[in-house]
């Protein structure tokens, strides 16, 4: 979790886009009587907001910190052979 990594209006705007989702097939997010099923799907969200939402710069800071922790203990764990190679036929 990256407490603060997007701005609350942008947080407000993902959630609206959301909820009018939801409230489209029937949905009340804050009325618990109108949740009849046990999942509802949803597109995926697209948009400016979630563009924002997902490239934020702590969001972007945190991706490049995880990835170079990652690409580093790959390197380290590198081995000087292939393993066992698969026989066809």
């Amino acid at each position: 979790m990256v407490r603060g990594a997007v701005a609350p209006d942008t947080v407000r705007a993902c959630l609206d886009v959301i909820e009018n989702e939801l409230r489209a097939r029937a949905v009340d997010p804050r009325d618990p009587k109108t949740w009849t099923q046990p999942v509802v799907r949803l597109p995926c969200p697209e948009g400016p907001v979630f563009a924002a939402a997902g490239t934020s710069p702590a969001l972007r800071e945190t991706y490049d910190t995880l990835l170079t922790r990652l690409l580093d203990s790959a390197r380290r764990s590198r081995r000087d052979h292939s393993g066992s190679v698969p026989k066809f036929g």
